[in-house]
């Protein structure tokens, strides 16, 4: 947002409608930061570590292979076992041997707006989702893989089939009671 990059998006917001104080303030902030927990360290960023607006998906049906040489070179390193971020705005896991990175969602617009929390020390990740009768539990998922999960050694791995590990279910609350 602060290079006025990527604001074809609804609702975004561009660097000219913020007030100069915002605008210093989120400056100052760091592009990605380390985070220390009893699971191991993970990388908090926004994209993929430094580069804000890079994304990686493993190929879908649905949208195309989405491979990243700096998270290959993060695996590689072997210094963080996760990577949260949220450029894609959908919240999913992808696991990899040596790290499992973790897409946080949004938290407004229509695609299962909400939050989500990590519990390091149950390995348990539970999402939550904003809808007109306020927050709602949404999923809860095991951190690690369970085996039944694809698991890459890092993005050239990445063959377009596959089926993402979702942290919301597709359909909304109401339609699961019936």
């Amino acid at each position: 947002m602060l290079e006025d990059k990527a604001r074809h998006v609804p609702d975004a917001h561009t660097r000219d409608e913020l007030h100069e104080d915002t605008v210093n303030y989120l400056s100052s902030l760091p592009v990605q930061i380390d985070i220390e927990s009893v699971a191991g360290t993970l990388l908090l960023c926004h994209g993929i570590a430094d580069n804000d607006l890079k994304k990686v998906w493993p190929g879908t049906e649905q949208m195309p292979i989405e491979r990243s040489r700096e998270l290959d070179e993060l695996i590689d390193e072997g210094t963080h076992a996760f990577l949260i971020n949220g450029h894609m705005h959908f919240k999913t896991i992808v696991h990899f041997k040596q790290m499992t990175l973790i897409n946080a969602g949004t938290i407004t617009g229509h695609h299962w707006p909400g939050f989500t929390t990590i519990d390091f020390e149950s390995s348990v990740i539970q999402a939550y989702r904003f809808d007109e009768g306020g927050v709602r539990e949404c999923k809860t998922t095991a951190l690690k893989p369970d085996g039944s999960q694809q698991c890459f050694t890092d993005t050239r791995g990445f063959t377009g089939d596959w089926q993402p590990q979702l942290l919301f279910n597709r359909i909304s609350d109401s339609a699961a009671r019936r």
